[in-house]
C-alpha cells in the first residue's frame, strides 16, 4: 500500500535495500517498493542503495555507491 496515495503498490516488484542499519534498510524498502527509481535521492540521503526488480524492466540498481566490506 502506497502510504501517501493510499493505493496498492504495483505487483511483481522486489526490492532489497542495503543500509548501515537494518531498521533503516527495512523502512527504505517500503519507499523503494512504492516509488521505484524515484526513491534514489532519499536512498542517497541515508547512504543506502537498492536492488530493485520489476517484471517489465528487469533489475535496476540505484542509490548511494556501496563499498565492499
Amino acid at each position: 500500500m502506497h502510504g501517501a496515495r493510499r493505493s496498492p503498490v504495483a505487483a511483481g516488484r522486489f526490492a532489497c535495500v542495503l543500509a548501515e542499519c537494518c531498521i533503516v534498510a527495512d523502512a527504505l524498502t517500503k519507499i523503494v517498493l512504492a516509488e521505484g527509481r524515484d526513491s534514489s535521492e532519499i536512498l542517497k540521503s541515508f547512504g543506502a542503495a537498492a536492488h530493485f526488480h520489476e517484471a517489465f524492466a528487469g533489475w535496476l540498481h540505484f542509490g548511494a555507491e556501496m563499498e565492499a566490506a
